[in-house]
């Protein structure tokens, strides 16, 4: 009878983190990939012909001010709504009184407002969408008491962006609710966002969807990312198909060393790992090494291992780089090992930044593996006043370097 996109958490020119020595080609790619995922679920939602759009909140993001992103959105839905009508409400992150206030939707771009709960009816199918935008992003208070009835013969849509009881408890807690209280509402569909992994949490008598995001930000938001289509029939019952869209997909891998007794196999556990991930256009890719395994003995030392990763991860044809390695093996290196090991690992990520003192102070503040070198170090060597003074000190890279140089050996 009909179909509707939903789709929620956009954050457009959102940065995605944990990418910042990952090389130029891909930096590029990460710039631009909240606009290509966003130009795809819009080209999807042509070829689909879907009747109506709904975007769950969050469609930018609280740091981002500028005037670009918000001509490119406007840009891109004032073409769709010539013929396809946005229903839409703000997030947290782009509440009514924070980013993008003063927005002038274009004509079939339908904003529901934030001091109350309101419903809108679609021209020409029998569809009542209710929902409220956060009218601030603090927002605490139980937002579905207030929408409205359901409309009788009508397929009824609630638009909510919500911590839902029971969901993903590493996102902040705003407007929550149950699944209780939305069953209560007698909706058919409830399109939530705020959560951004996908996921159906009921499915009929009212189908309840968190779409995700349609581009994953960091390594902790890791699989295929994008939206939903849902189809209605003729007896207003509906299915939901989940659509990836993601310019670039973030991959976690444990890597299992158990078993693996000498430096020459652990390559064969990598690729093994690795070579069944849903891969996308470009991709960022954490290895993980674990297991009952000494990986002072199983895998080559520091810079070597990251260099064969990444050569390996290039052998695989696929547009693949390598995000960070992490060894969580149970038998721990050498303390001079590990040392060794950092050495390598320092000056393996901030070689490019020797010519760029400022670039490497602000990296410092935000980069996990330079973080935990330097916790790493102070621990290695407490209280050791040359030690900190070289951390404090950061911007004189070559000195950083001899001074490891010289701890490792004496």
């Amino acid at each position: 009878m009909f179909k509707f996109l939903h789709a929620a958490d956009l954050h457009m020119d959102s940065p995605l983190t944990g990418l910042t020595s990952l090389g130029e080609d891909i930096a590029k790619t990460v710039a631009t990939a909240s606009r290509k995922a966003f130009k795809r679920m819009l080209d999807l939602a042509r070829s689909e012909k879907v009747q109506f759009m709904v975007i769950s909140g969050d469609i930018l993001d609280g740091a981002i001010r500028d005037h670009g992103t918000i001509q490119f959105l406007l840009n891109e839905l004032g073409l769709l709504a010539q013929t396809i009508p946005v229903y839409l409400i703000r997030g947290n992150h782009d509440a009514l009184n924070t980013a993008g206030t003063g927005i002038i939707w274009p004509a079939n771009v339908f904003e529901l407002a934030g001091d109350q709960a309101s419903t809108l009816m679609v021209h020409g199918i029998p569809v009542a969408i209710h929902g409220q935008s956060f009218k601030e992003r603090a927002t605490q208070e139980n937002l579905v008491r207030g929408y409205p009835a359901a409309v009788a013969n009508h397929f009824n849509i609630g638009i909510l962006h919500t911590s839902l009881a029971g969901a993903d408890s590493s996102h902040d807690r705003y407007a929550p609710t149950s699944v209780d209280e939305l069953v209560g509402k007698g909706y058919q569909y409830w399109a939530l966002g705020h959560i951004h992994k996908r996921e159906i949490i009921r499915s009929g008598s009212p189908w309840i969807v968190y779409p995700g995001n349609i581009q994953g930000r960091s390594v902790r938001e890791t699989g295929p990312r994008g939206c939903a289509i849902v189809r209605v029939d003729s007896t207003l019952n509906g299915s939901t198909e989940f659509v990836d869209l993601d310019e670039v997909r973030f991959h976690e891998v444990e890597v299992d060393l158990t078993g693996v007794d000498s430096i020459d196999h652990w390559g064969d556990k990598l690729r093994d790992s690795v070579k069944h991930l849903p891969w996308a256009n470009a991709n960022a890719i954490r290895i993980r090494f674990t297991g009952n395994a000494n990986a002072s003995t199983v895998l080559p030392p520091g810079a070597l291992l990251r260099q064969e990763v990444r050569q390996r991860l290039a052998g695989l044809g696929k547009s693949a780089v390598l995000e960070k390695i992490k060894i969580e093996c149970a038998t721990a290196a050498s303390a001079a090992g590990l040392l060794a090991d950092e050495e390598q690992l320092f000056a393996d990520i901030v070689g490019g930044w020797k010519s760029n003192p400022e670039s490497l102070q602000s990296t410092l503040k935000v980069d996990d593996d330079i973080i935990a070198l330097t916790r790493r170090l102070r621990r290695s060597f407490p209280n050791d006043y040359e030690v900190e003074a070289m951390i404090k000190n950061i911007d004189n890279i070559d000195s950083v370097i001899q001074v490891l140089r010289g701890k490792a050996q004496s």
